[in-house]
């Protein structure tokens, strides 16, 4: 009612775009199928992956563009989803006539519009015909909601059609919050040859006799042109031998092979190593099976439905890793920068076991957690002594609340509670114009102004201010990048508190004694949030931050009667809090903890804050045998070969999602009893999730009774 009447809210903020975009792909993709519909997509070279926008609303408004589509198209037909960045025009919208746009375009080719249906269809309760009421249905209410969306949003909808050829819809919404750096993604690939291997597709076209858009190519070579690259297509491995034989590859060229699964042979390392040596070529996969063990670090889902800028980045990091492992960096080459973000989400390792895996690139937001920290901080641990009260005056910019709070907490612990939190660098610019601070934190990747930027201004206007880098990449390149626009130092992710008070010796504020007093590992301490402040941080950074890859999280067994800290979250941007301590005693008598419940439980799940918040809550249940993964395949695995009395499943994840893993459970499996949790609860998702076979659909932030009731329901 509230949409149909135009009384909602919307809640505009940087928004990952691809991730946006992948749930309402696959979903469409999935209903369209009984008609034998393809659904194409099309995304522009310098398509950004950040976009200000309400996420939620958005996949609303292209649910409903592709549904009317799929509802309208032919059997056997193709539907269309573009997205494209293109100069701003002229527009009622302000918005859109002081920025570039952002262009989503859906096209059928199925019955069309009639041109004077065009002023009308936006209209409430308005359809093209009565035929198109008594054959297909519906109130005609869908676009209208659609049009009142796209306007809150600052946008326009728009129509074009041709009778009984196609019809188009086209939204444009104002391009801000992203771009993309062309000059750094290709200088990353310079001295590099993209070699993609797939099979030729013939498809049949008789649907229309509309002339239509041909295939649009991973790779194509629109996006070579953009970003300057060399790009090979070969349909065999004996071709790709053939031509680089004969081509004129220079010898310090390093060769990136893009091989379909199918077309895969366990020679191919082999001959490459004849052909071009060892430390000279890097070999990546691509299809929907991950059938080839050796490349499982380095295979792709599919390489169509990437964004260029995210499949060009992931390329670029594979090639640096193959060129650093052989200790082989050619002179002149840029290194990669491992930007994390949007880019580690959807190139994640389906087969992520590495030991040594840590908060580095994958994301540079969320701190790395160990539950042996979480452990030692739920049971006790060493009383710490007093901190000495310092009077200092700190800014802390970081866009992650989490992040903040982790920070302001041990701030707090070494005497530091005078702490002012921003959320981007131009805040930070801002403010620190105004206000005197001590000393800088500052994070490196923020929206609309990143922390390397901030810092270059603020040391411009004030040399003496001390700037501290707080960042999961602790690589030389950023502390040589943070040197040179003037920053004091370079703290890694995750950090101790002797770190800060290292920073705070070398500030000449505290004493080397001091420093060295403390030398241990500060974890995310989060229980099950209670309040709607709380949860915010897992409801929509779930959707905003990129999941964090846990290498191997396993079983969580939490039978040693924990007692769960307490996250608050701040009220306003100035901290000016003590710490609070709480005794073990005083926290315990605060929750009450079910009997032990005698299940064994699956969780998948991408976010490693997510993945402790359920923990803990299942943990309060009485369910302590819990098995942890990070991705649909990972879970589609592991119910191969352990029965799980209830699995909970992520919606959105990388190489494979939620729904296909249910689909996938579900067949070998059809008892399996399988409970989405996602911060997503549309009724579109709920509805394709139980006609998957799922048993119920939980919204984040779950809590106890979330949990309960899920529990009865199922009998267990």
């Amino acid at each position: 009612a509230k949409l149909e009447s135009g009384s909602f809210l919307v809640d505009i903020k940087p928004t990952k775009l691809q991730d946006t975009l992948n749930s309402v792909v696959h979903s469409i993709s999935q209903k369209v199928k009984e008609k034998n519909i393809r659904l194409r997509t099309h995304f522009s070279p310098a398509l950004p992956e950040i976009l200000e926008t309400d996420s939620r609303r958005l996949q609303q408004v292209l649910f409903n563009l592709l549904g009317n589509s799929g509802k309208f198209s032919k059997n056997n037909s193709v539907i269309d989803l573009s997205v494209d960045v293109v100069e701003s025009t002229k527009r009622e919208v302000g918005a859109c006539s002081s920025h570039g746009v952002i262009r989503f375009s859906v096209k059928d080719y199925g019955k069309g519009i009639e041109s004077k249906d065009f002023e009308t269809i936006f209209q409430p309760f308005s359809q093209a015909s009565k035929e198109t009421q008594n054959v297909y249905g519906g109130t005609g209410l869908g676009l209208s909601i659609t049009s009142k969306l796209v306007n809150r949003l600052g946008g326009s909808i728009s129509v074009d059609s041709e009778y009984g050829k196609y019809a188009e819809f086209t939204v444009e919404l104002p391009m801000i919050g992203g771009s993309v750096d062309v000059k750094e993604i290709s200088g990353r690939l310079d001295k590099t040859v993209i070699v993609v291997v797939e099979s030729e597709q013939n498809y049949d076209y008789s649907f229309t006799s509309y002339p239509i858009r041909g295939e649009s190519h991973p790779l194509s070579t629109e996006v070579a042109d953009v970003y300057g690259l060399r790009i090979m297509r070969c349909n065999s491995l004996e071709e790709v031998y053939s031509k680089l034989s004969n081509a004129d590859v220079p010898q310090k060229d390093h060769i990136a092979l893009l091989v379909h699964e199918n077309l895969y042979d366990e020679s191919l390392d082999e001959k490459m190593n004849k052909l071009v040596g060892e430390p000279n070529f890097t070999v990546m996969t691509h299809g929907p099976n991950y059938s080839v063990e050796k490349t499982k670090s380095r295979h792709f889902k599919s390489l169509s439905v990437m964004f260029p800028v995210a499949l060009l980045d992931s390329i670029a990091k594979h090639v640096s890793k193959q060129r650093e492992k052989r200790h082989e960096t050619e002179p002149g080459c840029v290194s990669p920068s491992f930007t994390g973000g949007l880019f580690a989400a959807l190139q994640k390792n389906p087969d992520n076991g590495s030991k040594n895996t840590t908060s580095t690139s994958k994301n540079p937001k969320v701190m790395n957690i160990e539950d042996k920290n979480l452990q030692s901080l739920q049971h006790g641990g060493a009383p710490m002594k007093p901190p000495a009260k310092y009077n200092l005056k700190v800014l802390y910019a970081e866009d992650n609340i989490v992040n903040q709070k982790v920070l302001s907490r041990v701030l707090n612990r070494v005497g530091i509670t005078d702490i002012t939190l921003v959320d981007d660098g131009k805040k930070a610019v801002d403010i620190s114009a105004t206000t005197k601070f001590d000393c800088i934190f500052m994070d490196m990747q923020m929206p609309i102004m990143d922390g390397m930027e901030a810092c270059k201004l603020i040391m411009k206007r004030d040399p003496e201010s001390k700037i501290i880098f707080v960042t999961a990449h602790a690589l030389d390149e950023f502390k040589s990048k943070a040197d040179s626009v003037g920053a004091t130092s370079f703290i890694s992710k995750p950090f101790r508190v002797s770190d800060i008070n290292a920073v705070l010796e070398k500030m000449g504020v505290c004493s080397t004694e001091e420093a060295n007093a403390s030398n241990e590992t500060i974890p995310l301490d989060i229980q099950s949030p209670s309040t709607t402040k709380t949860s915010q941080i897992f409801s929509s950074q779930n959707q905003l931050e990129t999941p964090v890859t846990s290498s191997s999280l396993g079983h969580v067994n939490e039978t040693q009667s924990p007692s769960p800290p307490q996250v608050t979250i701040p009220e306003a941007t100035n901290l000016p809090c003590p710490p609070k301590t709480t005794s073990p005693k005083e926290r315990s008598k605060r929750k009450t903890w079910a009997p032990s419940r005698n299940l064994k439980v699956l969780y998948a799940e991408d976010n490693v804050i997510n993945q402790k918040v359920l923990s803990r809550v299942l943990s309060r249940a009485g369910i302590t045998d819990i098995t942890i993964v990070d991705d649909g395949k990972k879970a589609v695995d592991a119910t191969a070969t352990t029965k799980f009395d209830c699995i909970f499943m992520d919606l959105q994840m990388p190489n494979m999602d939620g729904m296909e893993a249910t689909e996938l459970i579900m067949k070998q499996d059809p008892e399996s009893k399988i409970v989405f949790v996602t911060a997503h609860y549309l009724d579109d998702y709920k509805k394709q999730a139980v006609s998957l076979g799922a048993r119920d659909f939980l919204a984040k932030p779950v809590k106890l009774d979330d949990i309960e009731g899920v529990l009865q329901k199922l009998g267990i």
